[in-house]
């Protein structure tokens, strides 16, 4: 690979061939919506052709990286975790932002992508468990409500919901952290399964899924239930909430 090239200024592309996708619009589609809402991936669709040989349509997905966090927050030199743990567990807890008193589960259960910031993210976990009601200090909570109400609002259950993976979290230079939407190529339903249960939903169910899902679930999915216990929170949530239905559902805006 030739180094420093580049490509409409990215250095990176990310294609995907819509896995278990037949309407192959999911992933764009998510995330130009969550794009109105957070700081969030572009992406579009291309004709992929390798040396002139025509391959078929792919989704293009801008890579959270060095350029992205530059964008977005002005440098990327702070903490900055992929939440993926190295060994997945379908029904564990998996990136959850649980507190654990070793640093070093943290080494497991998370992908660092930054040099340092194992005890920045035990901290943050910490404050998010037993100190709640001022996670604000630490956390961008209005940032995590949109991105919990998209991710409710649109059944993206292969996120934080079902299995507590794909997204990313990067401490900003006001020492709060943000968070990152990522891989939505099962949104809309494209997985069955929300963590609530041991069997797979069916389409009913996915389109009533429980907009306060895990609300009581601590240990489980601690992001969602610590900060809806705080009734500030709460209602910013269910306002945000309102507004992407408003903005895309009720109006017809997502199907055009």
């Amino acid at each position: 690979v030739k180094p420093n090239q580049s490509y409409q200024y990215k250095d990176k592309i990310k294609l995907a061939n819509c896995f278990s996708d037949p309407s192959m619009v999911r992933e764009a589609l998510m995330y130009e919506l969550s794009n109105d809402y957070m700081d969030a991936p572009r992406a579009s669709f291309v004709r992929l052709s390798i040396n002139g040989n025509y391959t078929g349509l792919y989704t293009n997905t801008e890579s959270i990286d060095n350029e992205f966090l530059d964008e977005h927050y002005g440098n990327s030199g702070n903490p900055f975790f992929k939440c993926d743990p190295i060994s997945f567990e379908v029904f564990g807890d998996n990136s959850n932002l649980a507190y654990h008193a070793d640093t070093m589960a943290y080494d497991t259960l998370y992908d660092m992508k930054s040099d340092v910031g194992l005890t920045e993210l035990q901290a943050l976990t910490y404050q998010l468990e037993y100190f709640p009601q001022n996670i604000g200090q630490y956390l961008d909570v209005d940032r995590v409500l949109w991105f919990l109400a998209v991710s409710s609002a649109f059944v993206h259950n292969d996120g934080y919901t079902g299995f507590a993976h794909n997204f990313y979290v990067y401490k900003m230079n006001n020492g709060k952290w943000s968070i990152i939407l990522w891989d939505v190529n099962m949104s809309f339903g494209g997985l069955p399964w929300n963590g609530a249960g041991l069997w797979a939903q069916d389409i009913q169910s996915m389109q009533e899924q429980d907009p306060f899902l895990h609300e009581n679930a601590t240990n489980f999915r601690p992001l969602i239930a610590n900060l809806l216990s705080q009734p500030s929170y709460r209602k910013m949530y269910v306002a945000h909430y309102r507004t992407i239905l408003d903005d895309h559902v009720s109006s017809g805006n997502y199907l055009t």
